[in-house]
C-alpha cells in the first residue's frame, strides 16, 4: 500500500490531504464550522502572532477553520495560557522550573479537559515545518508532556485516522510509526524527556535509545 492509503506513514501536507479527503466524505470525527478567520488571505496574519504557520495548518485553514478558536487568540506564555483557561493563579506552577525553560509562546488547540489543555508550542520546528503539540496538566504535580509531533499528526488523530503513542509512565508502546517522531519532538522542546513534572528538577530524560 502507498503512503496515500496508510496515514501512519505520512507526515506534513500528505497527511493533512488524507484528512481533507476523509473529511469531505464525512469519514472523520471533526466538527465543521468554516469561517472563523474571515477569509483565506487573512488567516496567516491573524494566527500564531505572525509566526510562521506550519504548511499543514495553512492547508487545513483553507478547508475548515471554525473549530480552531484558540488559534484566533494571541499566543502567550504557558503560565499565562493556563491562567486564561483555568483561572487566575492556576498557571503559577508553570512559572517555576523546569517549566520556566519553555520560553516560546503557546497557541491553544481544542482538547481542554478538567485539568489539562493542549497547545502548539511555537518553538523549534521539525523538517516538515511542524511545531510540537504539548499538553499541560494542572494539579499536584503540574506536568507538561509531548502530545503529538505536530499539527499534522494532531489533526489526523482528532479525525480518527491515526493513533499516536503516549507517555504513560512505563515508556512508549509498540506502535513504531510514531515512536521516532515523538522522540524527536521531545528532543526539540523537552531536552529529550517525554514529560516534565514539577517533581523533577532537572527533568528526567528519556534517552530514546530503545528506538529502532
Amino acid at each position: 500500500m502507498s503512503v496515500a492509503t496508510e496515514p501512519e506513514r505520512a507526515r506534513g501536507l500528505p497527511l493533512v490531504e488524507q484528512v481533507i479527503a476523509a473529511h469531505a466524505r464525512g469519514l472523520t470525527r471533526l466538527p465543521s464550522h468554516p469561517g472563523l478567520f474571515g477569509g483565506a488571505s487573512a488567516r496567516p496574519r491573524r494566527i500564531l502572532g505572525g509566526r510562521p504557520v506550519p504548511p499543514s495548518l495553512a492547508r487545513w485553514l483553507e478547508v475548515d477553520d471554525g473549530w480552531l478558536d484558540g488559534l484566533a487568540e494571541p499566543p502567550m506564555r504557558l503560565a499565562a495560557l493556563v491562567d486564561r483557561v483555568f483561572g487566575p493563579g492556576s498557571g503559577e506552577p508553570f512559572r517555576a522550573l523546569p517549566f520556566a525553560r519553555l520560553d516560546a509562546l503557546c497557541a491553544r488547540l481544542p482538547g481542554v479537559g478538567i485539568d489539562s489543555l493542549r497547545f502548539l508550542y511555537l518553538g523549534p520546528v521539525d523538517v516538515h515545518g511542524e511545531y510540537a503539540v504539548l499538553q499541560a496538566r494542572v494539579g499536584d504535580p503540574a506536568e507538561v508532556g509531548v502530545w503529538s509531533p505536530g499539527f499534522d499528526a494532531w489533526l489526523a488523530e482528532e479525525a480518527g485516522l491515526i493513533e499516536v503513542d503516549r507517555w504513560e509512565g512505563e515508556g512508549l508502546d509498540a506502535r513504531p510509526a510514531w515512536r521516532v517522531p515523538m522522540q524527536r519532538a521531545a528532543a526539540r522542546v523537552l531536552d529529550g524527556a517525554m514529560c516534565w513534572s514539577a517533581e523533577q528538577t532537572p527533568p528526567e530524560v528519556w534517552s530514546g535509545q530503545d528506538v529502532d
